[in-house]
């Protein structure tokens, strides 16, 4: 199967990306290639993974002479792979939902994944579409829209060759994310303070844009 991933641009695809919805790609790519899927990723110049990339900017936002706004360069990356979808049996588009108004103008089926949690506008935009395919990260993630069904749930994947499973784990919480309510940071305080001999450990990753 041909199948093209349209990434998103806070930066390139690569396995230890500065953003995580590009580090997922660059990991989905990887297991799509070693089952015989032709995988083309459109990204950010600087992206690396099995199979072609197309750059489409010379950076992410606003780097390398890229476009500083970073709905453009969103926008740009879509309409560039839309442009070649002739080429491909399916298109997977990462990059929020705004391929939507894109679907009858690809030449093969597109999917469209969110990944983050909605607001109402990405509600208000797949339901000028409900035909379109539209996948679930996780069962609650569109659960306040329930006239809104995913067709399917499929988790983010993780290596978990990568992690080494200690029987014993050293007594601490490490958290890993922007300080933001929706993710959770002051649930990982209490958690952490909870513990009577637990040691919170927290680092903040900023991640632009703000709503990623």
């Amino acid at each position: 199967m041909r199948i093209a991933q349209i990434s998103t641009l806070a930066a390139p695809v690569r396995e230890e990306a500065y953003g995580s919805v590009e580090s997922l790609i660059w990991l989905m790519t990887r297991e799509f290639h070693r089952l015989g899927h032709e995988v083309t990723v459109f990204g950010a110049a600087g992206s690396v993974a099995d199979g072609e990339v197309v750059a489409t900017l010379p950076g992410p936002y606003g780097e390398n002479d890229s476009l500083d706004d970073w709905h453009l360069c969103e926008w740009t990356n879509l309409c560039e792979a839309v442009k070649r979808s002739g080429r491909f049996d399916v298109m997977h588009s990462h990059a929020y939902l705004w391929g939507l108004p894109l679907d009858s103008l690809s030449h093969a089926p597109m999917v469209h994944t969110l990944h983050i949690i909605p607001e109402a506008d990405s509600a208000r935009l797949w339901a000028l579409y409900p035909n379109a395919c539209v996948t679930a990260i996780t069962h609650h993630q569109w659960s306040a829209f329930p006239h809104l069904q995913p067709a399917a749930v499929i988790p983010h994947g993780v290596d978990a060759g990568q992690f080494t499973l200690r029987l014993n784990p050293e007594e601490y919480v490490f958290y890993l994310g922007r300080f933001e309510p929706g993710k959770g940071p002051c649930q990982a305080i209490s958690a952490a303070l909870a513990g009577r001999s637990v040691e919170g450990i927290f680092r903040a990753w900023p991640i632009w844009p703000p709503n990623q």
